[in-house]
C-alpha cells in the first residue's frame, strides 16, 4: 500500500477551511478572553463577598468542567435560549471565550497580587486614587 499525495491535493481546500477557522476562533477565544478575563479577575478580587464569590463559583466551573461539555450545552442549551436556534460559530467562539477567560483571570488576579504592598503604598503617598494605582503602577509593572 503506497501513500497518494493526490488524496491531500483534493481535500486541501477542506484543510484550508479548517485552518481559517481555526484561527479565527483562536483569535475570538484570545481577544473575548482576555477582556473577560481582566473584567472576572477585578471582580474575583473585589472586597464584596458576594461579587467575589459569583466570581469565585464563575472560575471554579469553567476551569472544572470540561471544553467539550462546555460547547455542548452553550451550542444546545444557551445559544437556542438565547436565538432561538443554534448557531455553532457563535456557539464555539463563546465557549472558547469563557473558558478562556476563567483560566486568563487567574493569570491576572495573581499577577495583580504579586505586586508588593510597597508599590500601593508608594502609590498613595503620591496622591494616586485606587484606579490610578491599578492602571500606572500593577498593570503597568513590568
Amino acid at each position: 500500500m503506497s501513500f497518494s499525495y493526490e488524496m491531500i491535493l483534493d481535500y486541501a481546500p477542506f484543510f484550508m477551511h479548517g485552518l481559517l477557522y481555526t484561527l479565527l476562533f483562536s483569535l475570538c477565544g484570545v481577544v473575548f478572553g482576555t477582556i473577560f478575563g481582566l473584567i472576572i479577575a477585578l471582580g474575583r478580587m473585589s472586597k464584596n463577598p458576594v461579587i467575589s464569590g459569583i466570581f469565585k463559583t464563575y472560575i471554579g466551573l469553567f476551569r472544572g468542567t470540561p471544553l467539550f461539555v462546555q460547547i455542548l450545552i452553550t451550542n444546545f442549551g444557551v445559544v437556542p435560549a438565547i436565538f432561538g436556534h443554534s448557531n455553532p460559530y457563535i456557539a464555539g467562539a463563546l465557549s472558547l471565550s469563557l473558558n478562556a477567560a476563567a483560566y486568563i483571570a487567574e493569570t491576572f488576579r495573581s499577577g495583580i497580587q504579586s505586586i508588593s504592598e510597597g508599590q500601593r503604598e508608594a502609590a498613595r503617598t503620591l496622591g494616586l486614587s485606587q484606579f490610578d494605582t491599578m492602571r500606572f503602577i500593577i498593570v503597568r509593572n513590568p
